[in-house]
């Protein structure tokens, strides 16, 4: 006895929680019946009553993990070789529907304050595939480890849904008492099981200090090239989001030439590598006189920096101070009258005189303080020299005695005088007529042109 063909082409669509069954006759026709039995979840067979042309059934279900149906039919009795054939009902013809994993949780994070900050979630999630969601469920955990991620000290889960958000505020006292990392973890839950926990953790820390190990700059045309290079570290509970090469121009105020405290600009930004690093920038800028060019290096997290020791990358050249000098050929005295024209209050003047014997052989002869505007030395040369030559130049530095460790300092400049000769002998008479003196004095001098009485 042959038997109905069975249903063929069998589906099941999901739309939500709701679940279409669809086949396909397998006969020519089911016009005495069909018989339709389905499950969730491997409970008991329900069994709906279904009309002769029906090819779909919905049914209506929450937390789904498998659903499953099958459907038989029964053809008509019908004539073949003049005999009557009574197929009778067809084999079962079966779909089952599997959920799957949901997709797990997208998260982010925004600061709000400088003790607080709302972590964000949101779950991609389709009504009509298998991975069907159900809710998603989260805790939280404070640490002060680089334990990532840590294994205790999680809170009880609390239950969400597929997008929200939760603003986690610290206490002032915690955040002073040292580093410390909020942690937040989210998973997706689903008929079929959970996804693995999605991390995230934001640390409250202020940076390791960077070490800037070398530092130069070169004036090339209009702007400055910066060339720094630093050592820096961090770890899971002291970040660092970005470090940035920053530069000051200004005027030193001691003759070490320590770094300004203000004033500093950024010159470029970079991320943190962890090591070693180097940078090579240029910025718009170019020292002028009296300046210098400092860098350092900003460790950056949040609202917090931390700053490396500061470098004088660029020393510029101090402003020429103006020099007369006026040498005594008989004492070997020599007035020394200096005009200051750097604005560096902390530096000083070097005197020195240029030998008419060996013009390469500057000496020293007198160190001024800032403020000092003459000063008398005495050079036993010019009493035997027709010329001579004094010089002075503005430097930034230290010194001890008539030695000089200069850091900045100014070019030169000369004064170059005859060595004028003093009358010796000079004789006061009185003359023939009661209210004249007859004065006289030998001419030692021999370039001089003119005398002049007083």
């Amino acid at each position: 006895m042959s038997k109905s063909k069975a249903p063929t082409g069998l589906s099941i669509a999901r739309n939500g929680s709701t679940f279409t069954f669809s086949w396909k006759k397998g006969d020519s026709d089911y016009d005495n019946g069909q018989h339709l039995n389905y499950r969730v979840n491997n409970g008991a067979w329900v069994k709906p009553s279904i009309g002769k042309t029906t090819t779909s059934f919905s049914v209506t279900s929450a937390s789904v993990k498998t659903i499953t149906f099958q459907v038989q039919g029964n053809r008509k009795k019908y004539k073949k070789s003049g005999k009557t054939v009574n197929p009778g009902w067809s084999a079962w013809a079966a779909k089952t529907w599997t959920a799957t994993v949901p997709q797990k949780p997208k998260v982010s994070y925004e600061m709000v304050s400088s003790n607080s900050g709302t972590f964000e979630w949101s779950v991609e999630m389709s009504d009509t595939d298998t991975a069907t969601f159900t809710r998603t469920e989260w805790q939280k955990c404070l640490s002060r480890s680089n334990a990532d991620p840590p294994g205790s000290g999680w809170s009880a889960s609390t239950n969400a849904g597929k997008s929200g958000s939760v603003t986690v505020t610290e206490e002032t006292e915690d955040i002073s008492a040292g580093a410390l990392v909020r942690w937040f973890r989210i998973r997706s839950v689903g008929p079929a099981k959970a996804t693995d926990w999605v991390y995230f953790h934001h640390a409250y820390s202020t940076p390791a200090e960077p070490i800037l190990d070398a530092a130069s700059a070169a004036s090339v045309g209009t702007y400055t090239r910066i060339t720094a290079e630093w050592r820096g570290s961090y770890d899971l509970l002291n970040p660092i989001d970005e470090i940035t090469v920053q530069y000051c121009i200004d005027t030193p105020t001691d003759s070490m030439l320590s770094a300004p405290v203000s004033g500093w600009d950024d010159a470029v930004t970079v991320s943190a590598n962890g090591g070693r690093d180097i940078v090579i920038t240029n910025i718009d800028e170019a020292i002028g006189p009296d300046q210098c060019l400092w860098v350092r290096i900003a460790s950056k997290h949040d609202e917090q920096a931390s700053y490396s020791n500061a470098i004088c990358a660029l020393a510029g050249t101090l402003q020429t101070p103006g020099i007369e000098a006026t040498p005594n050929g008989t004492t070997g005295d020599v007035l020394v009258v200096i005009e200051e024209n750097t604005s560096c209050d902390a530096a000083g003047t070097v005197i020195f005189y240029r030998p008419e014997s060996d013009p390469s052989a500057d000496r020293v002869v007198a160190i001024l303080p800032r403020g000092t505007a003459q000063t008398t030395v005495n050079v036993p040369d010019v009493k035997t020299a027709s010329h001579t030559c004094f010089g002075a130049y503005a430097f930034l530095g230290t010194y001890e005695g008539l030695s000089v460790n200069a850091l900045m300092r100014s070019v030169i400049t000369l004064d170059s005088d005859i060595v004028s000769v003093p009358p010796e002998w000079v004789t006061v008479r009185e003359w023939t007529h009661s209210d004249s003196v007859r004065i006289g004095w030998p001419w030692s001098w021999s370039g001089a042109n003119q005398a002049e009485l007083s």
